[in-house]
């Protein structure tokens, strides 16, 4: 959306940009000079006394907040100094004071927050870098799952893990994440499990089933309209006389009666309608049903072990003149294992009745999980499709028009030899025919460990007692891979892994090793590849040539689509786009697939930014948005095709472009 802004509140944006920008940039000569205290000007207090005091007094403390008796120096702790951040968020988004209080006018909005932006930064350089000591954190959960992926070839499922309650919105930083003991049995029992996945890879042969959704479709609608059929004759029976009871029709009242009466009399007529369709002889048509829910066709359930893959192909088309929305086809998966269910992505249907088109779609399962696949139209948000299904039965008794229908749907998994992954194998090695068994596993461990680790080297009393581990597994008759999970586990939740461990001794500089991690965890959320670790090894990452070359090679590398989904989505709290329910009502075609689209929107257009070198401003207007065919249809635009996302001019007068 384009910002209509003048030039003041324009400057007002850009010192607070600069500030946040300086917050997380400052060089090592600027924490050189001691500070003692960031202390806001006294002189402030009369802003809150003029626009705050009647709601956040020390009487009044609406929502908790009083601003009456708040410490005005924010170095003073990190909880003073998250309040004031707090209090620039809310003042500098128009959150505060509310619509109905006098707003702040330009002049005293953009003095207050240039001294509160100063101030922040002053307060971050006490508070964090004080001295050059660092705050040593453990691996937050993208950062776990990217580099036990990196180690194992397997993305672990974190929900059982600590959370990341995020410090002043980020996920990073260290005051928030902290550790307990009883967690660390948490982190051995993931372990376990991603270990396990390793080293017992499927072995399957390639399989497509096939699924003819009227097979199923037909009978469930025929049984269901047998059902309500004779549940409206007995009602009937019963409202038409008065000597007998309702229990000898089968209600427990007469109030059951007539309330079952009316729900069969409303959900019948698109029963009736559908049956009545030639294409459902040889099809399923994709409707909303009776309680909101789509008509959908679906997989079995499927064990995903370490992660297999899966191609979903659909034959379909859309019916004439269907409303935009329901012209595209969403796919989702539900977690048996977990509880959850999750849109995996849209497709939009060009296809039609007479001449339908193929689809196809692909998707990864989450290792160790067993889940099913669905193929429906696209959804509405939380109740949204029973409330756009009942406001189309004001106007006609079938209720919403169908939207797509299905002709098959195969399901498609590739062939699995058994074979460890490529990550796995560098674990597992193979053993050299001179090797004992002995001195495998103390390799495996060795190795193991040394990895893990990034910047410092086992001891050697911490590998023997992990082998003693290993060889009590053995000891008591566990396969040889099987005896080393135990070991490899604890290495991965113990604090050399779990935690980023760096020199904090004064003003000590990196060493080359600790630079290449601080750079890959900040850029791809995991550890280093192997060029990066052997340009560290060789002395030659602090080069500031040699530094900046490989920060450009590390940014165009598909993984650091990591970080710009990390920093966006925490920067621009797009955690809050999740949280709102939309009135289906109101606004029918903000569903599941405008939501996402639109939160994908933010990511792509910060990834053109950085891609294509545009200038910094294009985030505040731009001459362009990045879109794809959802987005393209919910904003009016013609001309865009397919769910990929690109950029697409709009003119000079359009409300849209840049953030």
């Amino acid at each position: 959306m384009k910002l209509n802004i003048n030039l003041k509140t324009y400057c007002l944006l850009a010192l607070v940009t600069v500030a946040i920008l300086s917050f997380n940039s400052l060089s090592v000569a600027e924490t050189n000079a001691p500070l003692k205290n960031a202390e806001m000007p006294r002189k402030h207090i009369e802003l809150f006394r003029k626009y705050c005091f009647d709601c956040h007094d020390s009487d009044t403390q609406e929502g908790k907040v009083d601003l009456e008796t708040l410490n005005f120096d924010l170095a003073t702790d990190l909880e003073i100094a998250e309040r004031w951040a707090k209090i620039l968020n809310a003042i500098n988004s128009g959150e505060m004071p509310p619509e109905d209080s006098e707003p702040i006018s330009d002049s005293e909005k953009l003095r207050f927050l240039e001294d509160l932006s100063t101030q922040m930064v002053n307060a971050r350089k006490i508070l964090s870098d004080s001295g050059g000591v660092i705050t040593m954190r453990r691996l937050n959960r993208r950062e776990y799952q990217n580099t036990i992926e990196s180690l194992l070839g397997i993305r672990p499922e974190v929900s059982s893990l600590p959370d990341d309650q995020s410090s002043s919105g980020f996920d990073t930083a260290g005051a928030s994440l902290f550790l307990s003991s009883d967690q660390l049995e948490q982190y051995l029992a993931s372990a376990r499990k991603t270990l396990h996945l390793a080293i017992n890879p499927l072995t399957t042969e390639a399989k497509t089933v096939h699924v003819e959704p009227e097979l199923a479709t037909t009978k469930v609608h025929t049984d269901k309209l047998a059902l309500k059929e004779d549940t409206k004759k007995r009602a009937i029976a019963y409202l038409n006389q008065s000597e007998k009871p309702a229990t000898e029709f089968g209600f427990l009242d007469h109030s059951q009666a007539e309330k079952q009466l009316r729900g069969v009399k409303d959900s019948m007529p698109q029963l009736v309608d559908y049956l009545s369709r030639p294409e459902t002889k040889h099809g399923a048509t994709l409707i909303v049903t009776p309680k909101g829910g789509p008509g959908k066709v679906s997989s079995k359930i499927i064990d995903g072990g370490p992660g297999r893959k899966i191609k979903i192909r659909v034959r379909v088309g859309a019916y004439q003149g269907v409303t935009p929305r329901y012209q595209y086809l969403e796919f989702s998966m539900r977690s048996w294992s977990n509880g959850y269910t999750k849109q995996l992505g849209w497709r939009k249907v060009s296809g039609s009745l007479d001449d339908p088109e193929v689809i196809e779609f692909s998707a990864t399962l989450p290792a160790g999980e067993r889940v099913q696949f669905y193929v429906h139209q696209r959804t509405h948000q939380g109740r949204g499709d029973k409330v756009l299904l009942s406001r189309d039965k004001e106007t006609n008794p079938k209720g919403t028009p169908p939207g797509l229908w299905v002709d098959w749907v195969e399901f498609e998994f590739p062939q699995y030899d058994g074979q460890l992954s490529e990550a796995a194998k560098q674990v597992f090695f193979e053993k050299p025919v001179d090797w004992n068994e002995e001195a495998y596993a103390k390799e495996v461990i060795s190795r193991f460990a040394s990895r893990a680790f990034r910047t410092e080297e086992p001891l050697p009393e911490y590998l023997e007692k992990l082998y003693q581990r290993y060889q009590s597994k053995r000891d008591q008759g566990v396969e040889l891979e099987e005896a080393l999970i135990e070991p490899l586990a604890i290495i991965l939740s113990s604090p050399s892994f779990l935690f980023m461990v760096e020199s904090t001794g004064g003003t000590e500089s990196l060493t080359d090793l600790e630079l290449a991690v601080r750079l890959s965890y900040f850029l791809w959320s995991g550890p280093p590849d192997e060029e990066l670790l052997q340009v560290a090894r060789a002395g030659k990452l602090s080069n500031t040539n040699v530094l900046k070359q490989q920060t450009t090679r590390l940014l165009a590398d598909k993984q650091a689509d990591r970080f710009v989904r990390g920093f966006t989505h925490q920067w621009l709290g797009l955690s809050r786009l999740g949280m709102f329910q939309f009135d289906a009502r109101t606004y029918p075609t903000f569903d599941n697939g405008a939501r996402e689209s639109a939160r994908e929107e933010v990511y792509q257009s910060i990834h053109t930014l950085m891609d294509e070198k545009l200038p910094l401003q294009n985030l505040l207007n731009a001459d362009y948005i990045v879109i794809n065919d959802i987005l393209a249809d919910y904003y009016g635009i013609d001309g865009v095709q397919g769910p990929e996302f690109r950029r697409v001019a709009v003119p000079s007068d359009s409300p849209r472009g840049g953030l």
